[in-house]
């Protein structure tokens, strides 16, 4: 079962996000809901160390459902970063240590 919720972001543009229901685990977690889904706040992979500017998520994303915050600041898409293939983030200024990276996006 799913839900489905529209927002506006900040350019007027509708998003859609969908939301899975999953099964509860016996410790009552949530159990996975399968298939597509959205990820929020993942810390992606790679090294800030102030000349690494590429990152990787950790499941396959659909082109262009990436948003990405650098200390919490969104970046804009095509200026502050761009995406190649389906997990690879390059972000055209390089995170000096201590900085944060978070994308959500829509898993592929």
């Amino acid at each position: 079962m799913g839900y489905t919720v529209r927002v506006r972001n900040v350019a007027g543009s509708p998003v859609v996000v969908t939301i899975h229901a999953g099964a509860a685990g016996k410790d009552g977690s949530s159990g996975g809901g399968g298939g597509a889904g959205v990820v929020f706040s993942e810390t992606p992979s790679g090294s800030v160390n102030g000349s690494n500017a590429t990152f990787t998520t950790l499941n396959d994303f659909v082109p262009g459902s990436v948003s990405v915050r650098v200390n919490g600041l969104s970046q804009r898409p095509g200026t502050d970063f761009t995406t190649s293939g389906v997990r690879t983030i390059a972000l055209t200024s390089s995170p000096t240590p201590g900085e944060s990276i978070q994308v959500d996006y829509t898993r592929g």
